[in-house]
């Protein structure tokens, strides 16, 4: 630190000046420099930084209950995980709980007996559906409050005389998350997908890049009492429901409540298949779903509910019997129809070298055990195009679908068919 108002003061002056400034007990203490100009300046000593140990005994810590956002759902001050498939409706369900928080209603199933709420605000960040055609139109289907959500869309850097920069944001740039929640102070924070906000340089399979975020995100959440709802994707293969959100276990770890949502297998009513309007027209049927959650660590967990999705939004109907396996086996049969439909897309124009379909079937995500399964489902037939050709696959004729047992001659690995040896 340098004083810069040394006027040519005596040094016992000066001294006596700066005691008082910075209570030093020592002139030792105080350096006295003298520039080339001979006017003096006089140095005070930097501060060393020192670190030791953060000791706290239990006997001094005061006992806080669990706040709630949604009983036993949606716990305050630290991070839930939403995860299930793309088709599961886990953003627009994210969107239905942050209208109730915005019109300050109580959402469906809280056990929390709270009479009223107050409006409060919610932050959100998207990386995948767009705010003026799908956000803003849910959002209102929803019945929210339009002037207490708000999306953080990245970083804007501006300079006089020049155009505006934009860049995106990613979840280590504490700072600026800090300062969203210091503005706005939101009751919820929605990250949506978690893993579209890591950044290049993280890798979410690796718990030494993931544990850093994961622990501030949560000491953000603690310090602005809000709750952090990470919504993620699932992983396409088979494996146990603990397992089966994409990254490190690390992630799951790092949330207090974690909520399953997929498709419902169970038989829809017939006032769910079977829908008229006040017109007497005939609607389409709701889409429907279920959550179940699968972790809680601050108390028992809740019951699972369904929820449906139509044109006029999405409704959470009431409680379900359904399991985590039950909704996680109803989602694997739901991939599985999917791999069919494409597969005989693909097929539908004539047979395609077998390489091809397995380099086609990899960049769509599919492994081998789910290409062949649907080769085994829709009977596809794979031979060779020729003497001494390629193998290929093509779909039965309706003729070769009506043979039973049919036995179907594997392709080998190098997908060429072998020349036979002349007899």
């Amino acid at each position: 630190m340098v004083c810069p108002c040394y006027n040519g003061l005596a040094d016992n002056a000066v001294h006596r000046t700066l005691i008082q400034l910075v209570g030093a007990e020592k002139k030792g203490e105080v350096l006295v420099k003298r520039k080339k100009n001979a006017k003096k300046v006089v140095s005070l000593p930097e501060s060393k930084a020192t670190t030791s140990l953060n000791l706290i005994c239990l006997a001094d810590v005061e006992e806080e209950a669990i706040s709630w956002l949604w009983q036993p759902y949606i716990p305050i001050g630290k991070i839930t995980i939403l995860e299930g498939d793309p088709d599961s409706g886990k953003s627009f369900l994210s969107l239905k709980l942050a209208a109730h928080i915005t019109t300050g209603k109580k959402i469906p199933f809280d056990r929390d007996c709270t009479a009223s709420k107050l409006p409060r605000n919610v932050l959100m960040l998207v990386g995948e559906d767009g705010a003026a055609d799908t956000i803003k139109p849910r959002f209102r289907k929803v019945g929210g409050e339009m002037s207490r959500l708000t999306l953080l869309d990245g970083l804007v850097t501006r300079k006089e005389g020049e155009n505006d920069v934009y860049s995106g944001i990613t979840l280590d740039n504490i700072p600026a998350l800090e300062e969203a929640l210091r503005k706005l102070r939101p009751a919820l924070v929605v990250i949506d997908p978690f893993q579209c906000f890591l950044g290049a340089k993280v890798d979410m399979y690796r718990a030494n890049d993931t544990r850093p975020i994961l622990s501030e995100l949560a000491r953000l959440a603690e310090r602005y009492d809000c709750a952090l709802l990470l919504i993620r994707h699932l992983k396409k293969q088979d494996s146990k429901t603990i397992y089966r959100g994409i990254g490190a276990i690390d992630i799951l770890a790092a949330a207090r409540s974690v909520l399953l949502a997929g498709r419902n297998p169970e038989p829809a009513s017939v006032t769910d298949l079977i829908r008229i309007d006040a017109s007497g027209a005939v609607l389409e049927p709701k889409d429907r779903f279920a959550i179940v959650q699968t972790k809680c660590n601050l108390g028992k967990k809740g019951p699972s509910l369904e929820y449906s999705i139509d044109d006029s939004g999405l409704t959470i109907d009431g409680i379900s019997e359904i399991t985590a396996d039950e909704l996680l086996n109803s989602t694997m049969k739901t991939v599985d129809q999917d791999v069919d439909e494409w597969l005989q897309e693909l097929l539908s124009s004539g047979p395609v070298e077998a390489n091809a379909v397995k380099a086609a079937a990899a960049a769509k995500g599919y492994g081998r055990c789910k290409l062949d399964g649907a080769v085994t489902r829709l009977g596809v037939l794979r031979k060779p195009s020729g003497f001494g050709g390629a193998w290929t696959y093509a779909l039965p004729s309706n003729e070769e679908a009506a043979v039973a047992g049919q036995d179907v001659i594997p392709a080998p690995e190098g997908g060429v068919a072998p020349v036979l040896a002349c007899a």
